[in-house]
């Protein structure tokens, strides 16, 4: 495994990034320009699809790859060991981002799950909430998708099941001793399952995906660690809500069940969490691309997505749109920054390079210190350079 730079895309493509920011009147344009660049290709050991997490600030990723889980800064050679019983769905990095928490997969590999913790590193681990027992029998206690909460403390979701019968997750955190305390009234429906880890959107308020398994409906979660509640959102009928990113107040969603049938080309939508808007992406001006990856731009004023040709993958019309948004959260007109052989078509091998997408991972980052990054169709993870 490499890091290599591509020739024919490392230069600098020259293009200019107009986010348009309208005012609350709809009057004037405040473009903000940039030069997109690749800087970096990053070799993933695995195909990226649903195993692959990037940090919100890009200074790391995570990845399972077989029966391996391998850690890196950016920029630095991977780290592997065999972890591949964890859960990449519960992957979720810490405040310094050399620190990743995650749990044992249990509902897929059946495992009886412990809160983990990863050294990005060295790839070294420690478990913060092992109690000696790896199946799932009656009475087990299940820890699951762990997060980051005030203070720096862990917090995580933890059940006790009794086979036959009903999950009841509460949040519990570690205290100063590593010990696993409750948090008072912070408690989920019976049998209501946290699908993601619960991602800040300020305030001591976190967001999260959960399912609940008596009916199978699938909805949106606001944790507030402040007040002490767990409220579901609405999410305007959407049939199967993914939560992909957050900014303060801002959350931006996947309409998984679309996504994955290609009923949909524009399966993403931005809640404003102050003011209930839903505001689902605009067509873009070629209906032939389908959007696969998409993030938040720094601040919250505009979304990133990447895009790929719809029915005709070997095109290579790849493409970066942006969507601004306003004050109010309303979107405005959509903007291409690039495309094509300038963006991901065809690389200097004759392969063609498209967007991952996957509603699980994490394919999209566009972070606060002017990079960029996209995992592709190729085994790779781009870093682009936007200042």
């Amino acid at each position: 495994m490499h890091h290599r730079l591509l020739p024919s895309t490392c230069v600098a493509l020259g293009l200019a990034v107009a986010l348009v920011a309208c005012s609350d009147d709809g009057g004037g344009a405040s473009p903000a320009d940039a030069e997109l660049s690749v800087v970096e290709v990053i070799e993933l050991p695995a195909p990226a699809f649903s195993t692959l997490q990037i940090s919100p600030e890009g200074d790391a990723w995570a990845q399972l790859a077989g029966d391996e889980l391998c850690v890196a800064p950016v920029g630095a050679e991977p780290s592997c060991e065999p972890l591949g019983d964890l859960d990449p769905q519960s992957f979720s990095f810490r405040a310094d981002p050399l620190r990743l928490l995650a749990t044992d997969d249990v509902f897929v590999r059946f495992r009886e799950p412990d809160v983990v913790e990863v050294d990005v590193a060295s790839g070294a681990t420690v478990r913060l909430t092992d109690d000696g027992v790896d199946e799932l029998v009656d009475g087990a206690v299940i820890d699951v998708q762990p997060f980051e909460g005030p203070g720096g403390r862990v917090h995580l979701f933890r059940s006790t099941t009794r086979l036959g019968d009903e999950y009841r997750f509460v949040v519990a955190r570690l205290d100063d001793d590593g010990a696993v305390e409750e948090v008072d009234g912070l408690r989920l429906v019976p049998d209501r399952v946290p699908l993601g880890p619960p991602r800040p959107i300020g305030d001591d308020r976190f967001v999260m995906s959960a399912a609940d398994l008596s009916d199978g409906e699938e909805l949106v979660v606001v944790l507030d660690l402040g007040l002490g509640t767990i409220e579901p959102v609405d999410t305007g009928g959407i049939r199967d809500p993914k939560v992909v990113d957050t900014e303060p107040g801002r959350v931006l969603l996947m309409d998984l069940q679309s996504f994955r049938r290609l009923d949909e080309t524009n399966p993403f939508f931005v809640l404003d969490i102050g003011t209930g808007r839903l505001e689902q992406l605009s067509s873009t001006p070629d209906d032939e691309r389908t959007m696969l990856a998409a993030g938040f731009v720094p601040g919250g004023d505009a979304v990133a997505v990447a895009m790929a040709p719809l029915f005709d993958r070997d095109s290579g019309l790849g493409a970066l749109v942006v969507h601004p948004l306003d004050d109010t959260g309303a979107l405005g007109e959509p903007v291409t920054i690039a495309e094509g052989d300038d963006f991901l078509g065809v690389d200097d091998d004759g392969d063609v390079v498209t967007p991952i997408g996957t509603g699980w991972g994490t394919e999209l980052v566009w972070t606060t210190n002017d990079r960029l990054l996209l995992a592709t169709s190729e085994q790779q993870l781009l870093v682009f350079d936007t200042s």
